[in-house]
């Protein structure tokens, strides 16, 4: 793994560890209900997280309360529990990472 990549893993990882108190998701959590500035790669996270919920047999009336402004960098989140960030956090890595691939390739 050269650096560039490296260097997209520890970021994405110090915005989405909820254990570490200056990342997204912990601002996040600790910030339900309310809107709470994050980078734009958090906001990727959720919109990716809340279209996924969206997909469940079953999704919870409270997804429509989510609300992302991509304009200002700001999420709220109605519930704790609502969204699963955390196992979406991978999924969404993996993608950046394939994208800068595809891109240093061309």
């Amino acid at each position: 793994m050269t650096v560039v990549p490296q260097a997209l893993v520890a970021r994405l990882e110090s915005l989405w560890n909820p254990t570490l108190p200056d990342s997204d998701l912990h601002r996040l959590y600790a910030g339900v209900g309310t809107m709470v500035p994050v980078e734009p790669e958090t906001v990727a996270l959720v919109e990716l997280a809340t279209r996924a919920a969206r997909r469940e047999p079953d999704p919870s009336p409270a997804l429509r309360d989510v609300v992302i402004d991509r304009r200002h960098g700001r999420v709220g989140l109605p519930e704790l529990d609502l969204l699963d960030l955390r196992a979406m956090a991978p999924v969404l890595t993996a993608a950046l990472l394939g994208r800068y691939l595809e891109e240093r390739a061309a």
